[in-house]
């Protein structure tokens, strides 16, 4: 068993990302994210997926001891949040605001004074979340049709 993240409508635990979770950690990120993959296969290919795979950034979520999610995160000025990604049957549970609220003290037991990350323009359910957890954008990347958003904790 990992560590418990949550105890509300499921028991959520956390386990370290292994090399051989790759599989579930494309899957999931493909499922979540087709729009993306159907626009620009190449840029989402399961080579460069495999060459940017990095699991030591990488923490599972658990539930009765299966994978349903996961994050990436990285201390990088502040914790940059690379993905956060779980799966549809746990969505609506209270598990992703359970994920930032682990997610900001994560920043602060580790000296951090914010949590930050990218998210698509078109990607409207992910800007939603994010501002309702007391995320704001803090700049505007048109090149990219992304946006930044953070949080200070």
């Amino acid at each position: 068993m990992g560590v418990r993240l949550l105890q509300t409508k499921f028991d959520i635990d956390l386990r370290p990302c292994e090399p051989a979770h790759i599989g579930f950690i494309y899957e999931l990120m493909q499922q979540n994210l087709r729009a993306y993959f159907d626009a620009t296969p190449e840029r989402w290919s399961r080579q460069k997926f495999k060459e940017g795979f990095v699991p030591d950034r990488i923490t599972l979520l658990e539930h009765l001891a299966m994978p349903i999610g996961y994050y990436d995160v990285e201390p990088l000025n502040g914790l940059y949040v690379h993905n956060i990604q779980l799966s549809h049957d746990y969505k609506g549970f209270d598990v992703g605001p359970a994920v930032v609220t682990h997610l900001k003290s994560v920043a602060q037991n580790t000296g951090q004074s914010s949590v930050w990350g990218k998210v698509f323009y078109h990607n409207k359910a992910a800007l939603r979340f994010f501002k309702s957890q007391g995320f704001a954008v803090v700049k505007d990347l048109p090149e990219q049709k992304s946006v930044i958003l953070s949080v200070e904790v």
